[in-house]
Protein backbone atom coordinates (compact mmCIF):
# COMPACT_ATOMS: atom_id res chain seq x y z
CA UNK A 1 0.00 0.00 0.00
CA UNK A 2 1.55 3.34 -1.04
CA UNK A 3 1.43 6.49 1.45
CA UNK A 4 -0.23 9.54 0.44
CA UNK A 5 1.40 12.65 1.77
CA UNK A 6 -0.21 16.31 1.41
CA UNK A 7 2.52 19.01 1.48
CA UNK A 8 2.38 23.01 0.87
CA UNK A 9 4.40 24.44 -1.82
CA UNK A 10 6.55 27.70 -1.20
CA UNK A 11 3.68 29.65 -2.67
CA UNK A 12 1.23 27.93 -0.09
CA UNK A 13 -0.39 25.77 -3.12
CA UNK A 14 -1.29 22.47 -1.85
CA UNK A 15 0.58 19.27 -2.98
CA UNK A 16 0.26 15.83 -2.87
CA UNK A 17 3.12 13.23 -3.01
CA UNK A 18 2.18 9.52 -4.14
CA UNK A 19 4.14 6.99 -5.45
CA UNK A 20 7.52 9.33 -5.97
CA UNK A 21 5.55 11.79 -7.97
CA UNK A 22 4.23 15.34 -6.43
CA UNK A 23 1.31 15.95 -8.12
CA UNK A 24 -0.65 19.34 -7.36
CA UNK A 25 -4.63 20.07 -7.01
CA UNK A 26 -6.37 20.76 -10.27
CA UNK A 27 -10.07 21.15 -9.37
CA UNK A 28 -12.60 19.09 -6.86
CA UNK A 29 -16.34 18.56 -8.33
CA UNK A 30 -19.01 15.99 -6.62
CA UNK A 31 -16.55 15.37 -3.72
CA UNK A 32 -13.35 14.19 -5.87
CA UNK A 33 -10.18 15.72 -6.17
CA UNK A 34 -8.24 15.89 -9.21
CA UNK A 35 -4.41 15.90 -8.66
CA UNK A 36 -2.79 16.47 -11.75
CA UNK A 37 1.36 15.77 -11.80
CA UNK A 38 3.54 18.34 -11.42
CA UNK A 39 6.05 17.49 -14.26
CA UNK A 40 4.77 18.75 -17.45
CA UNK A 41 6.15 16.08 -19.73
CA UNK A 42 4.05 13.60 -16.80
CA UNK A 43 0.40 13.12 -17.94
CA UNK A 44 -0.54 10.96 -15.04
CA UNK A 45 -3.05 12.45 -12.69
CA UNK A 46 -4.68 10.74 -8.81
CA UNK A 47 -8.14 11.05 -8.36
CA UNK A 48 -9.05 11.09 -4.61
CA UNK A 49 -12.31 10.54 -2.66
CA UNK A 50 -12.05 11.40 1.13
CA UNK A 51 -8.13 10.75 0.88
CA UNK A 52 -8.92 7.47 -0.83
CA UNK A 53 -7.29 6.94 -4.17
CA UNK A 54 -9.84 5.86 -6.58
Amino acid sequence: MSIIEFLKSQRGKELLIYEHQIYTKDYLKEGITRWRCQNRACRGSVFLMQRFVL
